[in-house]
């Protein structure tokens, strides 16, 4: 596959600015120059191509370029100017410069457009080409731009025109996580899924050359593709193979002693610096790192890595098996002590495979539980196809099926586990695997009572092991009672019975051998915890356990389960839950930084979560194109079962926003998806899907689905989702379960609860200070939209009463809102707006008022109090932007 955009242009994107200030600064009568600084592939010859391009409208542009072979021949960048320099004074600076000048104007109309050189690479300039051209730029004679890396940088003379003042300098820094979705979006030709370009920035390190290798490459594998319109890697990450070639030019300018360090690490890394000094000596070491080819670690420990992990592919390509196993003895005499970080015990195992050396099963077993955590997938395969003890064999199969769960292979990893927990005659791997064989299951929609029946089997099997093995038998019966309580949980979990899991999760903590269990179970214990509290709307309570819980699981793990990510979703729904959008942010931040390679898997969840807040902010357009570029990831590899909640979110965003085109394929898609998962996110879904199909029907029918939702959460005890729920029912302008709306938000956890249970009181018959104290705690969560409307009701009520100062200041809120939603002065809603803004009781009082009515004449008219008319109008005055009465006639179709 061929990429249908010029690399050019590519390169070009994050550097605009740096060309608009370039191209400023040589016009500008007091600079002499422009130094564009950047590491390799950072793109300094494009933008100064692209500056040159600007500038030759009104300069004469000369362009040099130096390499490192003419880096040692006197004035070789220039030679092509110099052919006219007699021989005798070659080395008469005067000469020289004056020999250059008459070149350069005969050649270029020097006479009617200003020089502008440009230097190429100028860290590669012999030292005489260097002054020639500082002092073409001191005479005022020329301006220059250049470029150069940041070691060794340009040389001294040119450097100095920088140090006084003369001439501009501007750094090149990496492309940052949007500017490389945008450049993947240019050479794509179309949408990439923002955990997709994420995983190349974080490979890339934002270099845009590594970015265009690491593409070129995912389409040559097909391991990006195309689907639905959207690109997404649907197969495991390239490793920098293509660099092959630049790197091998790289590594034959190096020394002996150079190649043979940068070969150590490329081989171990991360390795400690004194053993590769100790091998190749001090210099060796500093040179790679001045060439960017290595870098030293600023902690205690300091280790040395690649400059980018890409490099490392491509080195260890070109070397032999022979020349290995001579590197690796050399390096295990300087080692004293096995790995510290998994990383390196990674490195370690996968060099040894690499050489045909044989490898302890307990050291296998290992480096492929590892990999298959940290989703190095082809690396847990391999390791653990090596493992040849016959009683390790149920493990070795365990760990590959968490190598096919990371792949969304579900099925295939079912393959594996359905064995082991068939058998129920290998205690050991039932615990080990239990946890991922559950979610395996519902994965594929098994039913949760199939999850309760495997926990009979494996307390089955730990009784029988324990007559088997009296003298350990204590121990057996732990560990298999703590699997099975697990597998009890997620199945509960599962079938939303939380009253039966709040039970189950007491009699735990109640348990005589609590103190027994192991560190990875009492982490699900007490997440599995932090998701009952969440139900039951205590978000700020499950936030506690999470962190007790994130202080437990740190440490080598020999479960296959997935915790990090386990946790890391509940964390998020309790900061939603919460209403802390600060802790969402921080939270999705550190999940993207922390997963590298698990974004694939995992990444279509941080959209979920971004969809999830924006709609809780009522950014509807927003959440939209959020969660549908989460909804393609989701399709191919939903280990956490959140399809159905994104597209869902997806179709009641396309839904409120008219898109009613697009929102039938969502709710299909939604439909056709098969149920599995925590059952929290399944209602949540549901509350969505009958939000959304009251928007596109407007015939009761979505309303009575949400009334049916909430009535079976409130016997349920989950009021987080049922004040979700009836929240809904507010939007699309039902208040008839009010007071159910109310009670539920004061029951709950949070400032989103706090705001929701503000605004329902200012509906009960609140006056302007209610809906003043509302529109300020909902604009505080962000539902400035919804702040903008009790803003604006107040500012009628507060009219009406005469009280000039609450107008004031609910005016100003109101102004507030408007200039943060980016409305115009004196906005109001179009006319296809006006039937979903307004209730059906408000559309017949303010059809009625526009006909003539007083409001006591439409009270008698509908049995209502004059009071309850009044609190209509001044609502619909606020939700259509108008100031009164008086300006119902300027709103199209209102009575229609």
């Amino acid at each position: 596959m061929t990429l249908p955009q010029a690399t050019g242009t590519k390169l070009l994107i994050g550097r605009e600015n740096i060309v608009d200030g370039a191209v400023n600064a040589i016009r500008s009568p007091g600079t002499g120059g422009v130094f564009l600084i950047g590491d390799s592939g950072f793109g300094k010859s494009v933008t100064s191509r692209m500056v040159a391009k600007i500038l030759q409208r009104d300069m004469s542009v000369v362009s040099v370029h130096a390499t490192s072979s003419l880096a040692k021949v006197p004035f070789g960048v220039l030679a092509a100017f110099l052919t006219d320099l007699p021989i005798d004074e070659a080395n008469s600076p005067a000469s020289i410069l004056r020999t250059l000048w008459t070149n350069l104007e005969q050649s270029h109309r020097l006479r009617s457009h200003p020089l502008l050189l440009v230097v190429d690479d100028a860290d590669h300039l012999d030292e005489g080409s260097a002054r020639v051209i500082a002092e073409l730029v001191s005479a005022g004679w020329a301006k220059v731009l250049i470029t150069a890396r940041h070691q060794p940088g340009p040389p001294h003379d040119l450097a100095r025109l920088w140090y006084e003042g003369i001439s501009e300098r501007f750094e090149l820094p990496p492309l940052n996580r949007d500017q490389v979705n945008q450049m993947c979006q240019g050479a794509l030709g179309g949408p990439v899924a923002a955990s997709s370009s994420d995983i190349l920035w974080r490979a890339s390190q934002g270099n845009p050359m590594l970015v265009q290798v690491l593409l070129d490459e995912s389409c040559e594998s097909e391991s990006l593709v195309l689907q639905h319109g959207v690109w997404l890697f649907a197969g495991s990450l390239p490793r920098g193979a293509a660099l092959r070639d630049t790197m091998r030019r790289r590594f034959l300018r190096l020394s002996e002693a150079e190649r043979e360090a940068l070969q150590l690490v490329a081989l171990a890394e991360p390795v400690a610096h004194e053993a590769v000094v100790a091998i190749s000596g001090a210099a060796a070491v500093a040179a790679l790192v001045e060439h960017q080819l290595i870098r030293i670690t600023d902690d205690d420990e300091r280790v040395l890595r690649l400059w980018t992990p890409l490099y490392g592919e491509a080195i260890r390509i070109m070397v032999s098996v022979p020349r290995s196993l001579v590197l690796r003895a050399q390096l295990q005499t300087e080692l004293t002590e096995e790995p510290a970080t998994a990383e390196g015990a990674l490195r370690r195992v996968s060099w040894a495979l690499d050489c045909g050396l044989a490898v302890p099963d307990r050291l296998l077993i290992r480096t492929a539980t590892l990999a298959s955590q940290r989703f190095d997938n082809d690396l847990a395969r391999r390791a653990a196809a090596q493992i040849a003890g016959s009683e390790h064999q149920p493990r070795a199969q365990v760990i590959i099926a968490r190598a096919h769960y990371n792949c969304g292979e579900y099925t295939a990893a079912a393959a594996l586990l359905e064995p082991v927990f068939a058998t129920g005659s290998d205690v050991e791997n039932l615990c080990i695997g239990s946890l991922l064989w559950g979610s395996t299951r519902l994965a594929l929609a098994h039913p949760a009572s199939a999850l309760l029946t495997d926990a009979d089997r494996v307390r089955l099997a730990g009784k029988r092991a324990a007559v088997a093995h009296p003298e350990k038998s204590t121990q057996i019966l732990q560990e298999t009672e703590d699997a099975s309580a697990l597998l009890e949980l997620m199945a509960l979990s599962a079938q939303g019975n939380f009253s039966a899991l709040g039970d189950k999760l007491l009699a735990l903590e109640q348990a005589p051998a609590a103190q027994l269990r192991t560190p990875e179970t009492e982490v699900f214990i007490l997440v599995t915890r932090a998701e009952w509290l969440c139900a039951r709307g205590l978000p700020l309570q499950a936030r506690i356990q999470l962190e007790q819980a994130i202080g437990l699981s740190h440490g080598e793990s020999e479960q296959v389960f997935f915790f990090a990510e386990f946790i890391g979703l509940r964390l998020v729904l309790s900061l939603l839950e919460a209403g802390d959008w600060k802790g969402v942010d921080a939270a999705l931040e550190r999940f993207v930084a922390d997963s590298g390679v698990g974004l694939i898997p995992f990444g279509g969840g941080f959209y979920v979560a971004r969809c999830f807040l924006l709609l809780r902010q009522q950014r509807h357009a927003q959440a939209l194109a959020s969660v549908l570029a989460g909804v393609e990831p989701l399709r191919n590899n939903d280990p956490q079962q959140l399809f159905q909640l994104a597209t869902a979110m997806a179709f009641y965003a396309a839904a409120a926003l008219g898109q009613l085109d697009s929102a039938p394929e969502l709710l299909a898609d939604f439909e056709s998806a098969q149920q599995g998962g925590p059952m929290l996110t399944r209602w949540y879904a549901d509350a969505f899907v009958a939000a959304g199909k009251e928007h596109c029907s407007k015939d009761g029918t979505g309303l009575a689905e949400l009334h049916g939702l909430a009535d079976r959460l409130s016997t349920e005890a989950t009021k987080a989702v049922e004040l979700q729920a009836l929240f809904l029912c507010l939007s699309l302008n039902d208040r008839s379960r009010l007071s159910r709306f109310r009670a539920v938000a004061a029951g709950c956890e949070g400032p989103w609860a706090a705001a929701l249970l503000a605004y329902g009181q200012a509906l009960d018959d609140g006056g302007a200070a209610d809906f003043i104290r509302a529109a300020e705690t909902l604009r505080a969560v962000g539902m400035t939209p919804l702040a903008a409307e009790c803003f604006g009701t107040a500012v009628q009520m507060s009219r009406r009463d005469g009280d000039a100062p609450k107008t004031a200041w609910a005016q100003t809120g109101l102004d507030a809102c408007i200039a943060e939603l980016g409305y115009s002065e004196g906005w109001t809603p179009n006319a296809a707006d006006v039937e979903k803004i307004l209730t059906p009781r408000e559309r017949t009082i303010t059809s009625l008022a526009l006909e003539g009515l007083t409001d006591r004449q439409i009270a008698e008219r509908l049995h209502s109090s004059v009071r309850t008319v009044e609190g209509h109008l001044y609502r619909s005055y606020a939700k259509l932007g108008i100031g009164g009465r008086s300006e119902l006639g300027f709103v199209p179709r209102l009575h229609s």
